[in-house]
């Protein structure tokens, strides 16, 4: 079975990648696309702040003040 094959992976923890620096190749030509965000009901908004300042303090997530 999978998951007790590869039993570390899915232990519910979080972790970083220590094997091979992985690059991904993009198609010649390629452009970035952007979409729009998708709405978020008011309702929802509070709970989505505070996970998302949950996942940077445990490191998942980083501030970033500019993106490219």
């Amino acid at each position: 079975m999978l998951l007790r094959k590869y039993e570390a992976l899915f232990d519910g923890q979080l972790g970083r990648w220590h094997g091979q620096e992985v690059k991904l190749e993009l198609q010649e030509g390629a452009k970035p696309y952007h979409a729009r965000a998708y709405d978020i009901p008011r309702c929802h908004i509070q709970t989505l702040k505070a996970e998302v300042e949950c996942l940077v303090k445990i490191s998942v997530l980083k501030k970033v003040n500019l993106s490219e």
